[in-house]
């Protein structure tokens, strides 16, 4: 375990209430470590450690006995004097939300034990080693407002967490019914999992994308188990939030470890990237069915076990198989194919499992080709390739009809970029189809063809059916190159499919010696024209994602003088 180092940014002191001394306060060296490193591993982003800090800036200490947390013989304890919790908060410069969550927090967790009298309240924070209740009772917070709710859930899996972590003695009493989450004889496999989660989480945290943090979790878990001769294959379920998905994720990965082979209890394991049934003693059973890995539902949890990298219900009737084929229930949960195809492509090296569920899904293939993915991934690794190959399959299926299988195609595709490279010409498919979902890419690459102008005679300026040559020569920029026609063909889909413009009406415009535009044209009134000429895919795509209405793609229109008609 890394060295804590408690302190606040400034060495300024906080500025008092008027007519009062502040007390000299409390060194928070004076504090258990061990304490500090228990509430470092609870609350994220060291916002625990420095709300303690901060609190113990106001403390004096004084040997008292606290019955309220167990300590029936006196101790030092740092004791803080306040009118209210709104004035703790502008003491220590937080908001009274986030002040009092903690406070709320603390307190439940038998860190900090507050009386309340007439006019004042009293916190008390002891210095010596804290007895923490079990992680259940921080349900008891289910009544507070949602974020406290939802803070309390987040400490709460982190808890669950810290409870299974090997260590020099329980963090609770030994009566505490949370005591039998503690593995009992922990290998050597856990404690460096773990260590590699307390390195990330120390550097990681406090940052604002939960995301990032996920996936670094995920990636130690797949190198340590990777060098047991075994790749660790990582499911993300639904969960109320990405904080707690990805403390969740944590939960279950930890429950994938392996069990002995000595008795009949199935259980799962993980050989050559799969999980499979593997025999276990009665014992393992029993501390099976003991494991803090199980579901939440109403006050009470439900045994659960590992189907293809996810958590499903146990039952004793399951059925197995064996030989090359993926450890699978009838009822498992389709992938979801309304997510951005960049952002799931590139969780391939953390997510393989679900990357290839997913890959086989809208390559239209039964679920029995996954495993073909799974094996790809463990020679081809890089992510770029994937997300090229992927996109340049779906092109070629859906819009220009040339790929047949596109399940054998990617394979090949893959296996290619990453040994020759990936070419321009794919490179331009990935940057104007990979921020789309899968049903919008079939959507724009199975749209109508748009009606081009005629490729002969007429003025330089070729205009569109409908549109007078007067009101769409002024709209051209002099000097600027359109797109060719496959680009123009791609802005027409975009703009076809997507809510805002697809009833707009649009053309293609095929302008001499400058290539092709693309115009919309929303005009009710020649008192108010709407017209607008797109130059390349980048522009249109640019420009979609700042409107919110169709109209906001158009400068306010002019109300001519009756002098200027003509």
């Amino acid at each position: 375990m890394s060295s804590i180092t408690v302190g606040v940014s400034g060495d300024s002191p906080l500025p008092s209430r008027a007519g009062n001394t502040d007390p000299p306060g409390v060194a928070p060296e004076r504090v258990d470590s061990r304490t500090l490193q228990i509430i470092e591993h609870l609350f994220p982003g060291n916002k625990g450690i420095e709300f303690l800090a901060l609190l113990l800036r106001f403390a004096t200490i004084k040997q008292l006995a606290l019955p309220g947390l167990d300590l029936l013989e006196s101790t030092d304890v740092a004791v803080i004097t306040l009118q209210s919790i709104r004035e703790l908060s502008k003491r220590i410069g937080w908001s009274y939300d986030t002040t009092e969550k903690y406070v709320v927090l603390f307190c439940q967790l038998r860190l900090l034990y507050k009386e309340r009298h007439r006019r004042q309240i009293t916190l008390h924070f002891p210095l010596s080693s804290c007895q923490l209740p079990a992680p259940e009772a921080l349900d008891a917070l289910h009544d507070y407002r949602p974020k406290v709710v939802q803070f309390a859930r987040r400490i709460k899996k982190r808890f669950v967490l810290l409870c299974k972590v090997p260590g020099p003695g329980p963090i609770f009493p030994a009566s505490s019914p949370a005591v039998s989450s503690v593995p009992e004889e922990p290998s050597a496999l856990p404690g460096l999992l773990f260590q590699d989660i307390c390195q990330i989480l120390q550097q990681e945290v406090d940052s604002d994308t939960e995301s990032r943090l996920l996936l670094r979790i995920e990636g130690a878990f797949t190198y340590r188990c990777t060098q047991q001769n075994g790749r660790l294959l990582p499911q993300t379920g639904d969960s109320d939030s990405e904080s707690d998905e990805g403390d969740a994720s944590i939960e279950r990965k930890e429950s994938t470890l392996s069990h002995k082979t000595v008795d009949s209890f199935v259980a799962p394991t993980i050989r050559n990237g799969r999980l499979y049934g593997r025999k276990v003693d009665s014992d393992s059973s029993q501390r099976m069915k003991e494991s803090p890995v199980s579901t939440k539902k109403g006050d009470s949890f439900t045994d659960t076990s590992l189907q293809n990298g996810r958590l499903s219900q146990q039952k004793d009737d399951s059925k197995h198989e064996t030989g090359d084929s993926e450890h699978r229930r009838g009822n498992d949960v389709a992938p979801n194919v309304n997510v951005i195809i960049s952002s799931m492509i590139n969780t391939i090296n953390v997510n393989v499992t679900q990357v290839a569920a997913y890959l086989q899904t809208i390559f239209e293939e039964p679920e029995g080709k996954r495993g073909y993915y799974i094996q790809l991934h463990g020679t081809y690794r890089k992510e770029e390739a994937w997300l090229a190959a992927t996109i340049e399959t779906l092109v070629y299926y859906h819009r220009d009809k040339t790929v047949k299988t596109p399940g054998p195609y990617f394979y090949k595709r893959c296996v290619k970029l990453h040994t020759s490279g990936i070419s321009e010409e794919t490179r331009k498919l990935v940057s104007a189809y990979s921020h789309l979902t899968h049903p919008q890419l079939v959507a724009l690459l199975t749209a109508p063809r748009p009606a081009s102008s005629p490729r002969s005679g007429g003025p330089p300026s070729r205009k569109p059916p409908g549109v007078p040559a007067a009101l769409l020569q002024p709209l051209l920029e002099p000097g600027r190159t359109g797109m060719n026609a496959d680009d123009a063909l791609q802005v027409f889909r975009l703009l076809r499919t997507d809510r805002r413009t697809r009833l707009c009406p649009i053309f293609d415009v095929e302008v001499e010696d400058s290539g092709h535009v693309v115009l919309l044209d929303a005009t009710r009134s020649e008192h108010t024209p709407r017209r607008l000429l797109l130059y390349s895919v980048e522009e249109c795509q640019s420009r979609l994602q700042t409107i919110t209405s169709l109209f906001d793609l158009f400068p306010p229109g002019k109300r001519p003088n009756a002098g200027e008609k003509g």
